[in-house]
């Protein structure tokens, strides 16, 4: 028995140094250091930040909850935190299985591999990030109260966020098998979180006095620690039955060929060809795909910026459904042309006019503004007014924002790998993604603060969407001058591209 665990000790600490070299030696690495360094410093920043509030979690909560035990409140809020961790390690968390097809094809047990990937997936920034605030807040104020209780409610703590980083392994690949499915469980998710926080359905206070029973009796532990269990055996088993090398590139190559779905998109000529092309771009690479995923979770945005009413918000109103009808073309379309970096040659030689595959993406954005107004109707029964404002924002979008887009696109030359996550990802991204949301979220505020002086709330209103339908009716000789922006811009992009 103590020879096999050393085996697999051994074994674990030769893949784990391989993967080491591997991302020390990454050409990305080296050739970001300054980028790497930035993010290290941020990491370090957020750290420190959680670290402090843990050392002044109690002063808090006794401040805003004087008639309370600051326990109970915490334990009430950390279901809160579960729900928003579980949502950032869906969109930011990676799967723990890019780095195992180059040891595939080596003498390995595919058992020792799936306990590596286990292992390694477990030492990551979500799940260090609580116990910089839950350790001290239980030095000072658990084990005062509890005693050596305190360590139970900690293990109970550490239980429930290990289960949360199972969850989300588990939840992004039902995503890739059935997205309808893991969207509505994530929906519901976050519509009891709403009901609870509405004061609705208390779950928050059952959560807490639940986690205050079971750190005073510690074989409570039992139950979390069997979910836990069962869901590390869930993962264990999804990772060793799909870890042949042959279903792999199989799965690849009939993802790579799979587009019968889209296949009515043919129908509409060059045009529906382009947007086909795209729709499959979004679907089989990672970082676009979490940006698709996240334009439809920010549905949910408007109830929490405007949870208090509509009442002196106008203006945040205007902001909110710009950025929530936009998101998507946000998100997309400033990497517009970075995406076709890899093959950006054979972008130039098509038998496709550039301004067709602008006008292709003016419909492709237009289509998924539109997708995200119809949804966001059903905010008339929270707010019956808000719907006036995504429109005016939808039209904005679609006659406005669209064409910003695609002129700022022009200028980012910074090759992007399509393979690669979306968290901590700062590849194609360079300063006209930041200066392009200044004139997207500030010129529509504008707009509506200066004819709302004068026409109050409907002028204001008619303004945004009025400049919304100009820029639609004179798509073309906008297309146009977007097409000969390219032609200036295309040598430049092309020998930044090809920059390795």
């Amino acid at each position: 028995m103590s020879k096999l665990f050393r085996n697999h000790l051994l074994m674990f600490r030769k893949l784990l140094s391989l993967d080491i070299l591997s991302r020390i030696r990454s050409p990305f690495w080296q050739k970001s250091i300054g980028i790497n360094v930035v993010l290290i410093l941020l990491a370090l920043y957020l750290m420190l930040n959680f670290l402090a509030l843990g050392f002044f979690l109690d002063k808090f909560l006794m401040h805003f909850y004087p008639d309370a035990d600051p326990i109970q409140v915490f334990n009430r809020f950390f279901l809160y935190y579960l729900v928003y961790d579980l949502i950032m390690r869906f969109f930011m968390q990676n799967m723990p299985v890019t780095s195992v097809k180059s040891f595939m094809l080596l003498p390995i047990r595919r058992s020792r591999l799936v306990y590596y990937l286990l292992a390694k997936s477990f030492p990551n920034f979500f799940n260090l990030l609580p116990f910089l605030f839950l350790v001290p807040f239980m030095f000072k104020a658990v084990i005062p109260s509890l005693g050596l209780a305190a360590w139970a409610w900690l293990a109970l703590c550490g239980l429930l966020v290990f289960i949360n980083h199972c969850l989300a392994i588990l939840l992004k690949r039902s995503f890739m098998i059935r997205p309808l499915a893991a969207i509505g469980l994530v929906v519901g998710i976050l519509t009891i979180a709403w009901f609870d926080f509405q004061g609705v359905l208390p779950f928050s206070e059952s959560f807490g006095r639940w986690m205050d029973w079971t750190a005073r009796n510690t074989w409570g532990l039992l139950l979390p620690l069997s979910v836990f269990v069962t869901l590390v055996y869930l993962l264990y088993r999804l990772f060793y039955s799909n870890i042949y090398l042959d279903k792999l590139i199989r799965s690849d190559k009939e993802e790579a060929s799979n587009s019968g779905s889209l296949d009515w998109l043919g129908r509409f000529g060059k045009i529906g060809r382009l947007i086909q092309l795209d729709l499959q771009l979004i679907r089989r690479n990672k970082r676009p795909r979490v940006m698709a995923t996240m334009s439809i979770f920010f549905l949910l945005y408007p109830l929490i910026v405007l949870q208090d009413g509509l009442e002196n918000k106008m203006g945040i109103a205007i902001f909110v459904s710009v950025f929530t009808t936009g998101l998507f073309m946000i998100n997309y379309g400033q990497f517009m042309l970075a995406w076709e970096s890899s093959f950006f040659d054979y972008l130039r030689v098509r038998q496709i006019s550039i301004k067709e595959y602008f006008e292709s993406k003016f419909y492709l954005f237009g289509l998924s503004t539109t997708i995200v107004l119809i949804l966001s109707m059903l905010y008339a029964f929270v707010y019956p007014i808000l719907p006036l404002f995504f429109v005016a924002g939808a039209l904005f979008n679609m006659g406005v924002s669209t064409f910003i887009l695609m002129f700022t696109s022009t200028y980012n030359v910074r090759k992007i790998d399509l393979g690669k996550g979306a968290f901590m990802n700062w590849e194609g991204v360079g300063a006209s993604q930041f200066l392009l949301i200044l004139p997207i979220m500030v010129l529509p505020m504008l707009i509506y603060w200066l004819f709302s002086l004068w026409a109050g709330m409907y002028g204001g209103l008619a303004a945004i969407s009025i400049l919304g339908i100009i820029g639609i009716l004179l798509k073309d000789p906008i297309l146009d001058a977007l097409a000969r922006q390219f032609e200036r811009r295309k040598y430049i992009m092309t020998s930044s591209f090809k920059k390795d």
